[in-house]
């Protein structure tokens, strides 16, 4: 068993949002597409070019957003079930892919599914616009207790070097792990190309702590000048269901310390589900778990000790 990697709240350290935009299409809504006009449940992101490309855990959408006003393109990902967006008023949240991070992989983008029911095991690939079976690679991920515990739930990943990694996201049933795990991106590469599938190696728990009596969870991470991660303290039963945030963090992956995630000098509890860097500056996208309601995109200083 690895070493448990622990975190806690580092007093130097202090992320603020600078900047808030509403994350919306610029030609509006398409109802032929089942497209509405914004970006509903932003849940990855990831540097694409000079812009950010967001993937949605209720809607089939690549949106690509312009950093400085948060309008967004889309590419329409093939419908599921006759839909492109999920949620309870439709009676079709169950039946959805659940994208929830997003990697690249040489010229292509890759969402993946969380993995925490079914349907949700396949990737969405970009330029193809199309689905791939990633079943196998998740049956391995959660017959690995260690990284999966009691419910698989896939939230964070990003290309480091020559491997990929994968975070479970240990919020709900107990018990609830946080842990990372390592795929060879050559291998991975090779397997969206119809090689074999690659083989997951377990990394190392993570213990994050809590805000509020409420389990601190790991969302995503991003890489670059500082290598971070974005956590939530939702208080929810399980990896399927939503619940209500009492904290958002940003931290450093190399000594797990983390500072809530501030804005005008306040705590905020907007749902912080990516993070990217572009540029030197960093960004973080929100699901605000309401369908009605669009995903922002915030610019997140950071300021104090992060090295």
């Amino acid at each position: 068993m690895s070493l448990i990697r622990r975190g806690s709240r580092h007093p130097h350290r202090r992320a603020e949002i600078v900047a808030r935009h509403p994350l919306r299409y610029v030609d509006g809504a398409d109802p032929a597409l089942d497209r509405p006009a914004h970006v509903r449940a932003a849940s990855g992101l990831l540097a694409w070019g000079d812009r950010l490309a967001v993937i949605q855990d209720d809607a089939l959408f690549f949106a690509f957003a312009d950093c400085e006003t948060g309008l967004c393109h889309s590419a329409a990902l093939p419908a599921v079930a006759g839909a492109r967006t999920f949620d309870p008023a439709r009676g079709n949240k169950r039946v959805k892919p659940d994208l929830e991070s997003l990697i690249s992989v040489g010229e292509r983008l890759v969402g993946l599914g969380s993995g925490s029911a079914p349907g949700r095991d396949r990737f969405a690939l970009y330029p193809e616009l199309r689905w791939f079976d990633a079943g196998d690679l998740y049956r391995q991920l959660e017959e690995m207790s260690a990284f999966s515990g009691a419910q698989l739930n896939v939230e964070g990943a990003a290309v480091a070097g020559e491997e990929i990694w994968l975070f479970n996201r240990g919020n709900g049933v107990e018990p609830a792990v946080d842990a990372r795990c390592v795929v060879a991106r050559a291998a991975f590469a090779a397997w969206l190309e119809g090689g074999p599938v690659p083989r997951a190696v377990f990394g190392e728990p993570w213990d994050l702590g809590s805000v509020e009596g409420v389990r601190l969870t790991l969302t995503d991470v991003a890489l670059g000048s500082t290598d971070l991660f974005s956590a939530a303290a939702e208080d929810c039963p399980n990896a399927v269901d939503d619940g209500r945030v009492v904290g958002v963090a940003i931290g450093a992956l190399a000594d797990g310390g983390w500072t809530a995630l501030l804005e005008s000098g306040v705590p905020t509890t907007a749902k912080v589900e990516g993070l990217a860097w572009l540029g030197g500056r960093l960004f973080g996208v929100t699901d605000p778990d309401d369908p009605e309601r669009p995903g922002e995109l915030l610019e997140i200083a950071l300021l104090g000790t992060w090295r």
